[in-house]
């Protein structure tokens, strides 16, 4: 439940609105990147979704908890790219249709709002000015400052913020042990909750992600510098190059403990990473973390040009 543990104020203001019949039509959680939005907004739909939610879980066993999450829920990501006014169009659709579930909302969560193309937004600002009954909109952004005011003005805000040191060492104590922990922490605290993921990954989007960023990875750990600049080239065109970094860090932090036995049960089914992991050493690793912060420290700058950061990286790194 570390949804719940990281985010209880949130958690308990849509808990009594869900209750007392005052849940609104939209919602806009915002946050920086890695406070756990995308996980919250999940768990918040499952909730909605039991016929026995109670104080803070569903019973996982109602017709609602053992039909497909699908059903009455849908999630239109925009990690690393724009989402078009056709897709909008689709989910309005889906949203006109009535729930399958017995206590029924249709629910529609979309990631990376601020991805939205300007026609996909006067649509959404369409849907939410008359808003098919019986439907939840979640828009989860970095960046809300980016969403126009007359889509903020129709939707409640809930921020979103990192969770502490304190707790992150009580949810993940094997990882809090490494001198690594605080390097971690700065480059996106989110990623230490999904490093015990990478040990079961049966979420296929997750692991579509991850096999994504283990082949980055690939290159990035590689010998071949023209490899590495035709790459810098690419990742230009992949969105926000800094969260694809930050998750680089989190990756080669797993592998940095794993390696030293520093996670309990260590064991993952994981063909990919354990290739990777096989192909590194201590040193390689800590000079990548080290050099990829460094990254970090500059790509955040307001006036830096990164593909020249990125190009400056590959060139001088490890």
């Amino acid at each position: 439940m570390e949804e719940i543990v990281f985010h209880k104020k949130n958690f308990d203001f849509l808990k009594k609105a869900l209750f007392s019949g005052k849940l609104h039509h939209a919602y806009v959680f915002y946050g920086l990147s890695g406070s756990g939005k995308l996980s919250f907004a999940k768990f918040f739909a499952r909730f909605l979704r039991c016929s026995q939610n109670k104080e803070g879980e569903t019973c996982g066993e109602c017709d609602n908890c053992r039909g497909s999450f699908l059903d009455d829920v849908h999630i239109l990501d925009g990690r690393d790219r724009n989402i078009l006014i056709e897709e909008v169009r689709e989910w309005k659709k889906f949203l006109d249709f009535s729930p399958i579930t017995t206590n029924g909302k249709k629910i529609l969560i979309i990631n990376k709002a601020e991805n939205l193309t300007d026609e996909a937004k006067e649509l959404l600002l369409k849907t939410l000015e008359e808003p098919p009954s019986r439907s939840i909109i979640i828009l989860l952004t970095d960046k809300k400052g980016t969403l126009p005011e007359t889509i903020l003005s129709r939707c409640q805000s809930l921020f979103f913020q990192r969770p502490s040191k304190d707790i992150l060492k009580k949810i993940c104590p094997d990882i809090a042990k490494s001198e690594f922990f605080d390097i971690a922490y700065l480059g996106n605290c989110g990623s230490l909750i999904f490093l015990d993921e990478l040990r079961n990954l049966n979420d296929k989007e997750l692991k579509n992600k991850y096999d994504d960023l283990i082949g980055d990875l690939e290159i990035v750990m590689g010998d071949k510098k023209f490899s590495k600049m035709v790459f810098a080239k690419e990742l230009l065109g992949k969105g926000d190059l800094k969260e694809r970094i930050e998750s680089w860090i989190s990756i080669l932090y797993f592998i940095f403990l794993n390696k030293g036995g520093n996670i309990q049960d260590g064991d993952y089914n994981y063909d990919l990473l354990k290739i990777l992991e096989k192909r590194l050493n201590y040193g390689k690793i800590e000079s990548a973390l080290v050099g990829l912060l460094k990254l970090m420290e500059v790509l955040s700058s307001s006036n830096a040009n990164e593909r020249i950061s990125l190009e400056n990286f590959f060139l001088e790194a490890f």
